[in-house]
Parts: structure tokens; C-alpha cells; sequence
């Protein structure tokens, strides 16, 4: 009997261990996810900056959004079992969401890039972070929290901070900040529609191939209106430029957003979104590397400000988050 009760007790034991392993992987794969959407993300607009000026940046934007949507359309006819059937309200919000998301915002941030640094920029974008949570607080009625409008006012002194050293040609810095910022208050807007595309039921892989859809057709629109320029003949284009187009239609439109989506099933969106206020230190360091930025006080001292009013902002997410993980560890711990 002893014996019987031995060996049950060393297949528990090995159950918990391989449970804790489990454990381990599933935080790794987390890790991993999340890392890929910030390194991919945070030198977006890095890549953005060998589309501009060789080819009319509509166009670009154009190219990018084409492959993105085959992509997705693809992968999207893998999953015929989590289509749903999509009514005119449905569509109304996807083509609303492409619109914000994926066409008339990324124009203004190909703007931006003729007049700013990238790391500027995505500083810029950074501010996402808190627009997007007061925006859903404002549609929602719920109340803004003391942590997330302190947060708020520190982000927004640290971008203040981190953009200084680039009002020395205040002309330029003032069109390209302006734009950027439109483009991320746009942005923002897009969050709005998507989370209203998440309470409709969309499957995610479903509303970003309509959303991309729907901002092809803009675009289509919009160009063969407004921009008469011919498309540059494909001889006389760089190969900078076609590496750059493929990192932005295949990694950041498509597999940084696999992955992000991912990323949501798994620790939500609230924590997913964290990774936004990760984006300048990516945008800094490429600059540094490849833009010449210099680095000085006001730099240093506005990307800690940034970080720190990001925290303050999600702090109560980021302590619930960790309670949670350690209430898991606990109870492994303890049953073992």
C-alpha cells in the first residue's frame, strides 16, 4: 500500500513540475509575442523613412496596404469556421476602422517623416497610450482615474521634454508634429472602432481584412483624384525602398499584428497596450544608430518622464497583473 501511495505521490509530484514548466513556456511565448510587436512597431517609422520622397507617398501607403490584404485574405480563408456574417452595421464600423486605422493616418505619418526624425515621431505615437484609455473612458461614461490623468500630464511634459532638442528648425518641427500628432489622435479614433468591432463579435483576423479592404478603396479613391504623378518606373527605385515596403506590409501590418492579436487571447488588451509606451526607446535607439540623433539631457530626461507617467497612468493594471501571476505561482506552490 505504502508502495501504491509512493508512486502516486511522484506522479503528482512530476504532474506539478510539468505544470510549472507549462507555466514557464506560456510566460516565454508571452515574452517573445510581445517583444516582436515592440522591436517591429518601435522601427516603423524608421522603415517609413526610405518610402518617403522616391515614390508619392500615397502610392506608397497604397502598395503596403495591397499586400497587407492579400495576406490577411489568405490567412482568413484558413479560418472558415470563425467567419461571421457580417450585417450594414458591421460593415459601417470595418470600413470606419480601416479608415482610421489603416489609411488617413498612416498618409499623415508618411508626411511627418519628411519633416521629422523617426524616433520624433514615434515618440509622437507614444502618446497613444493615453489617448486611446480616455477616449474609451469619454464613448464608455466611466470616470478618468486620478493615476491615468497624473500619468497622462507626466507623458505629455516627457514628450515635451524628448522633442525640444528638435524645435532648432522650428518651421519644419512644427508641420511635422502637428501631423504626427493628428496621425495618432487618428489612430486612436481606430482604437475606438476596433474595440466596437471586438463588442460586435468580429473575429480580429475577419475586421482587419475588411478594415484593410476598405482603406484600399480610399486610398484608390483618393489617389487617382488628388495625386495625378505618375508611379515611379520599378527600375529606377532602390532596393531600400521595396525592403522598407516589405517590412511595413509584411511585418508591420500583418505579422506584428498576428502576433499582437495573439498577444490579447492570451493577457488582454489593457496589457497588450503596454508595449505602445516601449516604442520611443526603439525609436531612439535606431535614431541614435542611423539618423545621428544626439544623446542629451533633455533626451534622457523626457523618455524617463515618459516611462514614468506610462506607469503611473496603468498602475493599477500592471499590480493587478502581477498578483495575478503570483497568485498562480502560489497555488502551484502550495498544492506541491
Amino acid at each position: 500500500m505504502h508502495y501504491i501511495s509512493d508512486i502516486f505521490s511522484r506522479a503528482f509530484k512530476s504532474f506539478l513540475n510539468a505544470l510549472e514548466k507549462s507555466e514557464r513556456l506560456v510566460i516565454m511565448q508571452n515574452f517573445i509575442l510581445f517583444i516582436t510587436c515592440t522591436l517591429i512597431w518601435g522601427g516603423n517609422y524608421f522603415a517609413t523613412k526610405y518610402q518617403y520622397g522616391v515614390v508619392a507617398s500615397e502610392y506608397s501607403v497604397l502598395f503596403r496596404l495591397l499586400i497587407a490584404f492579400v495576406l490577411f485574405l489568405i490567412l482568413n480563408g484558413m479560418f472558415k469556421n470563425t467567419k461571421k456574417k457580417l450585417s450594414f452595421s458591421d460593415h459601417s464600423t470595418l470600413a470606419l476602422f480601416g479608415t482610421f486605422s489603416f489609411s488617413v493616418n498612416y498618409i499623415l505619418f508618411y508626411y511627418a517623416a519628411g519633416y521629422l526624425i523617426s524616433s520624433y515621431i514615434v515618440i509622437i505615437f507614444s502618446v497613444k497610450s493615453i489617448i486611446s484609455p480616455i477616449l474609451f473612458s469619454i464613448i464608455k461614461r466611466q470616470k478618468l482615474s486620478r493615476n491615468l490623468i497624473a500619468g497622462a500630464l507626466i507623458s505629455i511634459v516627457g514628450v515635451v521634454f524628448l522633442l525640444k532638442d528638435s524645435f532648432q528648425n522650428a518651421h519644419l518641427s512644427f508641420y511635422g508634429i502637428i501631423l504626427a500628432l493628428l496621425g495618432t489622435v487618428l489612430t486612436s479614433i481606430g482604437d475606438v472602432f476596433s474595440m466596437k468591432n471586438v463588442e460586435k463579435d468580429i473575429p480580429p483576423i475577419q475586421a482587419n481584412m475588411w478594415g484593410l479592404f476598405y482603406s484600399i478603396l480610399i486610398m484608390t479613391f483618393y489617389t487617382s483624384i488628388f495625386i495625378p504623378q505618375k508611379i515611379t518606373v520599378i527600375s529606377t527605385v532602390g532596393s531600400s525602398y521595396y525592403l522598407s515596403l516589405l517590412y511595413l506590409a509584411v511585418f508591420a501590418s500583418f505579422l506584428a499584428w498576428l502576433c499582437f492579436l495573439n498577444l490579447i487571447k492570451r493577457i488582454g488588451a489593457a496589457n497588450a497596450s503596454y508595449m505602445v509606451t516601449l516604442f520611443p526607446a526603439v525609436g531612439i535607439i535606431l535614431s541614435i544608430l542611423f539618423e545621428n540623433l544626439n544623446i542629451t539631457g533633455n533626451l534622457i530626461f523626457g523618455l524617463c518622464l515618459q516611462l514614468i507617467g506610462s506607469f503611473i497612468a496603468f498602475y493599477r493594471q500592471i499590480i493587478n497583473s502581477i498578483q495575478k501571476f503570483s497568485t498562480k505561482k502560489a497555488t502551484i506552490a502550495n498544492v506541491e
